[in-house]
């Protein structure tokens, strides 16, 4: 037999829907599951920032969980300091990796954008829609502010959009 609640004289039952994924992220409250992944120290959040330091030449951090359709945030946005311990500006390079359920962060599952480390606050724009892995679901973020050891890394906001 294959039966239902209903025909059992249970329900209706009313599930609660799941809250939405996070897609943007400020800090304020704390790191909001982001955290250091490697090459660099444990993050901690001050003065509304996600802050760490680099100590190796790939670090990396990583998101909370997500479930976050692709196909609605063509780009992420980061919010970001770098500062070299001398004061000494810098060019670099950032590098944005994505999970979705079928395909794990990969070269292939990235995309990379030039930062400057000069301890002011920018704003890099990363276009994943211009990747055509960049679809489906996306599980899970993880981000490379750098490719330097012994920087201040500090995140005021990331956030998927358009």
């Amino acid at each position: 037999l294959d039966l239902t609640p209903d025909d059992v004289g249970l329900g209706p039952y009313e599930v609660p829907p799941e809250p939405p994924a996070p897609t943007a992220w400020d800090f304020a409250q704390g790191p909001d599951g982001w955290s250091a992944m490697m090459d660099m120290t444990p993050t901690r959040a001050e003065s509304g920032a996600l802050r760490s330091r680099t100590t190796g030449r790939d670090p990396a951090l990583i998101s909370p969980p997500l479930t976050v359709p692709a196909s609605r945030f063509p780009a992420v946005t980061v919010r970001m300091r770098l500062r070299r311990g001398d004061g000494q500006p810098f060019r670099d390079t950032a590098q944005l990796f994505w999970h979705t359920g079928q395909r794990p962060e990969s070269e292939a599952n990235s995309a990379r954008v030039a930062v400057l480390g000069d301890g002011q606050w920018h704003d890099y724009r990363i276009p994943v829609a211009d990747n055509p892995r960049w679809r489906g679901t996306i599980t899970r973020l993880r981000f490379d502010p750098c490719s330097q050891s012994e920087i201040d890394v500090e995140i005021d906001a990331l956030r998927l959009g358009p």
